[in-house]
C-alpha cells in the first residue's frame, strides 16, 4: 500500500496543484457579496488642529464582485475610507456615504453599502503650546567628606508642551525620570529623559534636558572679625554694639569657599525688632551665601548702648 501511495509522487503532487490551480481559476471568475473592514483615513485636518475624540480605526463595507478582484482588492494598500476635514473647525456627525471608499478604478468591484459605523461623531479643537515647570525627582548622597554645590541644576527650568487646550489645562508640570547617585565624589553632567505626562492629546516637544551636579571637596573655613552692623539706626542717636564683631566656622565646597573673606559676609541687628526691648543681650542675624553652613559662631549674643546726642 505504502508503495502505490509513493510511487511517482511527484507527478501526483504536481496533478493535485494543476487541479487546485484549476479549481481557483474557475471560482474566481464568480460574482460574489463580500464584507471586509477597510482603513478610516483622515485628510485635510489642518495641522494646528487636533480630533479629541476617539474615533474608528476601520469601516466595515460590503462589496459586490468577481472573486478574482475581490482578492485582489483586499491585498490593495491603498484601499481605504477617505473623510475629508477640510471644513471643519469644531464638532459634528459625519454621515459615511459609499462614494468616499477609496480602491483603483480601473476594478469592476462595486460597493454596496456601509455596514457600520454608519456615522462619526468627531470633536476638533485647535492645538496650541505652552511652557510648564520641569521637577527634578533626583537624590544624591556624597561620599564622606565630600558635599553638592548649589543644589541639582537643569539645563533648562521649563519645556514645551503641545497639544489640545483641555489637555495642557490639566498639565502644570512635568518631571524627569527617578535618579539616584550614591557615594559621589565627582561632578554628575547626564542627560535625563522626561516623563510623558500621560494625558490625552498631548505630548512634550522635548524628549530630554541636561543636569548638573557639582560637587565638591568640603572644607570648614574659620572666619574672623566679622563686623556687626546696626540696621534701620535712628537719628538723634548713637548705637555701639559690644563686643564689635564676630568669629565664625563656615562648611561648604572647597571651591565655594576658598576665595571667601570675611568681607562676604553680612552681620547685624535690626534697631526696629528691638526698640522697647527690656533685654539686655540680642542675636546677630548673619546673612551666607548660598550652600554653606555655619558654625562655632563667637560670642553669640551682644549688647546695644543706646547714646543720645548732644
Amino acid at each position: 500500500m505504502l508503495n502505490y501511495i509513493t510511487k511517482n509522487l511527484k507527478i501526483k503532487i504536481v496533478v493535485v496543484c494543476i487541479a487546485v490551480l484549476l479549481w481557483f481559476f474557475v471560482e474566481t471568475e464568480n460574482n460574489y457579496k463580500y464584507s471586509m473592514d477597510i482603513p478610516l483615513n483622515i485628510s485635510n485636518l489642518s495641522s494646528e488642529k487636533i480630533i479629541t475624540n476617539d474615533i474608528p480605526e476601520n469601516v466595515k463595507v460590503s462589496l459586490w464582485g468577481r472573486g478574482r478582484e475581490l482578492l485582489a482588492l483586499m491585498l490593495n494598500p491603498k484601499l481605504q475610507y477617505n473623510l475629508d476635514l477640510s471644513n471643519e473647525s469644531g464638532a459634528g456627525t459625519f454621515a459615511l456615504e459609499e462614494q468616499n471608499v477609496r480602491f483603483p478604478r480601473i476594478s469592476n468591484i462595486e460597493i454596496l453599502n456601509i455596514i457600520e459605523p454608519e456615522s462619526i461623531d468627531i470633536r476638533i479643537q485647535n492645538l496650541i503650546h505652552k511652557n510648564v515647570a520641569v521637577k527634578a525627582d533626583i537624590d544624591v548622597f556624597p561620599l564622606s567628606g565630600y558635599t553638592v554645590v548649589d543644589g541639582i541644576q537643569l539645563s533648562q527650568d521649563s519645556v514645551g508642551v503641545r497639544g489640545a487646550k483641555s489637555a495642557l489645562d490639566s498639565i502644570d508640570h512635568v518631571k524627569i525620570e527617578r535618579m539616584t547617585f550614591k557615594n559621589v565624589r565627582r561632578d554628575i553632567h547626564k542627560k535625563a529623559k522626561l516623563l510623558d505626562p500621560k494625558v490625552k492629546n498631548a505630548w512634550l516637544e522635548k524628549e530630554e534636558l541636561e543636569i548638573f551636579i557639582d560637587v565638591q571637596k568640603l572644607l570648614e573655613k574659620p572666619l574672623n572679625e566679622i563686623p556687626v552692623k546696626v540696621l534701620n539706626k535712628p537719628k538723634g542717636v548713637e548705637l555701639t554694639i559690644v563686643p564689635s564683631s564676630l568669629n565664625l566656622t563656615l562648611i561648604g565646597g572647597v571651591d565655594l569657599l576658598l576665595p571667601m573673606t570675611s568681607k562676604d559676609i553680612d552681620a547685624y541687628i535690626d534697631y526696629n525688632k528691638i526698640r522697647g526691648s527690656k533685654e539686655k543681650y540680642y542675636l546677630a542675624y548673619i546673612d551666607k551665601p548660598e550652600h554653606v553652613r555655619i558654625k562655632d559662631i563667637r560670642p553669640k549674643h551682644f549688647k546695644v548702648i543706646v547714646k543720645k546726642r548732644r
